[in-house]
């Protein structure tokens, strides 16, 4: 469940900063604890498989941590309605995110100037002008910074990721930016140091194109000495149409990643991914204000993985995949999701069916 968390006592014009460095620090100070082994000494990450599922994880993760799509279109990436806050901390069943950037920050002392020009006005004479406040435009520049705490007293444990990065605006529907990640999974017996580079544009109002070049560290737990390394890049085309109350998001995607490790846990592993996920939507205004919105979603991926001293994995791996759901949302007042999927890849005679149900209250 999201929890609104009430506006406290203005911070002062060194929010900015210090906001940044209060979200990078949550890690560091104890909020965030170490890595560890809850039970076992198998390490995921030694065998081929689990490299290999370790290098798609890397694939498929945004540096940007949802960024790119705002950014472009010069929208915030945090609400508005955090904006008599410096940093927006947002619980979510039992996850727990906490996000900071410039960008908000100017929103927020933008938010304050405003409230003491309205007290002004009750104090002032009638006949006094009273200046309109700025508003706070869209920077080039932004530098942000995110904590994510997800599994909260979860008997499968807790996964840790705080991500900072900066992004600039080379031109209008075009950005770089870079960030930089440090993950741990108390269940999972490894910890991981993540860089980025990544590029997005929009060459026309319903496609996006980005790409993004990435480097991962990872430790095992069990074995000290064990340090493996991991290089991706990807490219990535979305679509978002509207034909006859229908809306159409399809996205092909391309990406080729390579494992470096010492010769006696494997060697060298690689891995490229071809993928296109259409979805399809109908959105939906009820009567009394509800936004009401069923959908669904196919997946077809190929994977070309690659062990160097295990050429029995060499091979082909297609993923074949449909999934859909509804969402109900009354602004202002909750959100309930519910998705289903099944998905079924040829090396495996299993299919792996999920489930998942979302609710957000915000409370006031």
């Amino acid at each position: 469940m999201m929890y609104r968390v009430a506006a406290g006592r203005p911070l002062g014009p060194h929010a900015m900063p210090i906001a940044l460095a209060v979200v990078a620090a949550l890690h560091w100070l104890g909020f965030v604890t170490d890595a560890h082994a809850t039970d076992g000494d198998d390490c995921t990450t030694c065998t081929l498989e689990g490299r290999l599922a370790h290098l798609g994880d890397l694939i498929d993760d945004d540096p940007t941590r949802g960024r790119l799509e705002g950014r472009l279109e010069d929208k915030p990436w945090i609400g508005q309605n955090w904006a008599t806050l410096p940093v927006a901390v947002q619980p979510v069943d039992q996850n727990l995110d906490v996000s900071a950037s410039l960008q908000h920050l100017g929103s927020y002392e933008a938010r304050r100037t405003q409230q003491k020009i309205e007290e002004a006005k009750g104090l002032a004479p009638k006949d006094l002008a009273i200046p309109k406040p700025v508003v706070a435009r869209p920077t080039m520049l932004d530098v942000w910074s995110k904590v994510e705490v997800t599994g909260l007293e979860s008997v499968s444990g807790e996964t840790h990721r705080s991500t900072v990065g900066a992004d600039y605006k080379i031109a209008r529907g075009a950005l770089v930016g870079v960030s930089a990640a440090v993950r741990e999974e108390t269940s999972m017996l490894a910890s991981d140091t993540r860089l980025a580079a990544y590029f997005a544009m929009k060459p026309w109002s319903p496609v996006t194109f980005d790409a993004k070049a990435q480097w991962g560290e990872s430790h095992a737990v069990t074995n000290p000495g064990l340090v493996t390394t991991q290089n991706a890049l990807t490219a990535r085309l979305k679509g978002n149409f509207s034909y006859d109350g229908l809306r159409l998001a399809p996205v092909l995607s391309v990406a080729h990643g390579v494992d470096e490790a010492d010769a006696i846990s494997g060697g060298v592993v690689e891995k490229s991914t071809v993928a296109l996920t259409p979805r399809v939507s109908r959105p939906m205004d009820l009567k009394d204000g509800t936004k009401f919105e069923p959908f669904l979603s196919l997946k077809s991926a190929l994977d070309f993985g690659t062990g160097a001293d295990s050429p029995g994995h060499d091979g082909v791996d297609a993923t074949r995949g449909i999934g859909g759901g509804v969402t109900f949302a009354k602004p202002n007042a909750y959100s309930l999701s519910v998705t289903t999927g099944i998905e079924q890849t040829t090396s495996s005679d299993k299919s792996n069916v999920s489930g998942k149900l979302e609710l957000k209250l915000p409370l006031r």
